[in-house]
């Protein structure tokens, strides 16, 4: 006998699938909005629920972003930038994705590239031109999402640091 899996139940309600998502971790209106889209709920039916949740303070897009900055920022380890585009994705204004990274972003985020970088350093090691190495080191730092001046700020002393 094959159990059917509690995910495709089409006599769940709306409240209650939203209800059990937000039993799992914090989510913002707009990815409860697409994760019922995408489960087939209705249009008409969506926007009241999704308004009765935010009216009991169930969903609350400021108190998502500062706890998904919280979690990247001390255990995933990921750089302000990144996070911001993450939220951005997730349906956070700019304005809000900006003020939680900033609230919880720590002022020197040299630490943090050493950190990031450390990852990286033999791969790094196995350019021979010290100039295209101090290009990759940049280049990593960029793509990983820490802003330019902290990047250049930064660059040489974490190339005396791996001695690259």
């Amino acid at each position: 006998m094959a159990w059917r899996s509690k995910n495709n139940d089409p006599t769940r309600s709306l409240r209650d699938e939203f209800l059990l998502k937000l039993t799992r971790r914090e989510h913002s209106a707009h990815e409860l909005r697409i994760h019922a889209k995408r489960k087939g709920y209705p249009a008409d039916e969506i926007d009241p629920v999704l308004e009765e949740f935010l009216q009991r303070d169930w969903v609350n897009d400021q108190r998502f972003a500062e706890a998904m900055c919280r979690h990247k920022l001390l255990i995933s380890k990921w750089a302000p930038g990144r996070i911001v585009q993450l939220l951005r994705t997730k349906g956070i204004p700019a304005a809000l994705a900006e003020s939680s990274v900033r609230k919880y972003a720590p002022a020197d985020l040299s630490d943090s590239m050493e950190d990031t970088l450390r990852k990286k350093v033999s791969a790094i090691l196995r350019e021979s031109d010290p100039r295209k190495r101090k290009k990759k080191v940049v280049d990593y730092l960029f793509r990983k999402g820490y802003p330019p001046d902290a990047v250049f700020e930064n660059a040489d002393r974490l190339m005396k640091t791996f001695h690259l």
